[in-house]
């Protein structure tokens, strides 16, 4: 049996590549690709593919965003979320909360896509990423950003280098799939990864 997937990617160049890619297939069959919710909405309802392909960073929302809007309009479909971040894990443990089975990497090959949208949820490869969202020392480094720390002092703290620091501190806003660092420690407390005014262990 043939898997109709949908694609929704603010990028329509890879979306359509992905789209080719789908079609040179024989067990799947790609029936559009979008750019925004509003197109995949229509896409949705008209084409009904059995799973789509949703980017992490859209326009103006996150793919978790725009898959929980899926829920609220009553569309029923499978979800396989693509990260432009080199490291999907730190997304894993969201995934589950917003009816998303799986999150990839965009570099990930193409038979990994393949095999999550046919497979269905990697239950055991999400429970194994979500144990651990952080690393000790990106756990250390969130903990200073709780307390406004710039990278300068994150590095002074840890005795590291700035260079160090700033790579820390970038690694841990695309695990929360965040563009400042204010918006990291927002995300952070609001999914239950900090609390206000703890010290560091």
């Amino acid at each position: 049996m043939v898997c109709r997937v949908g694609i929704l990617d603010d990028h329509r160049s890879f979306g359509e590549a992905l789209c080719l890619a789908l079609a040179s297939t024989e067990d799947f069959e790609c029936v559009g690709v979008t750019t925004g919710f509003d197109h995949c909405r229509e896409m949705l309802l008209t084409m009904k593919p059995d799973v789509l392909v949703i980017d992490y960073q859209l326009v103006g929302m996150t793919g978790f965003e725009c898959a929980d809007m899926i829920r609220d309009e009553g569309i029923t479909v499978r979800t396989v979320m693509l990260t432009a971040h080199a490291s999907s894990g730190g997304l894993q443990d969201l995934a589950r909360e917003h009816g998303v089975e799986q999150v990839l990497s965009k570099d990930s090959p193409l038979s990994q896509l393949l095999h999550a949208i046919a497979s269905g949820p990697d239950k055991e490869a999400t429970d194994t990423q979500s144990d651990q969202v952080f690393s000790r020392r990106q756990r250390e480094v969130l903990e200073l950003m709780g307390k406004g720390y710039a990278p300068a002092e994150i590095a002074e703290e840890l005795y590291v280098s700035i260079h160090t620091a700033r790579r820390h501190v970038k690694d841990v806003m695309a695990i929360l799939g965040a563009s400042t660092q204010l918006a990291a420690v927002t995300t952070a407390i609001r999914d239950g990864h900090l609390v206000p005014g703890r010290e560091s262990s």
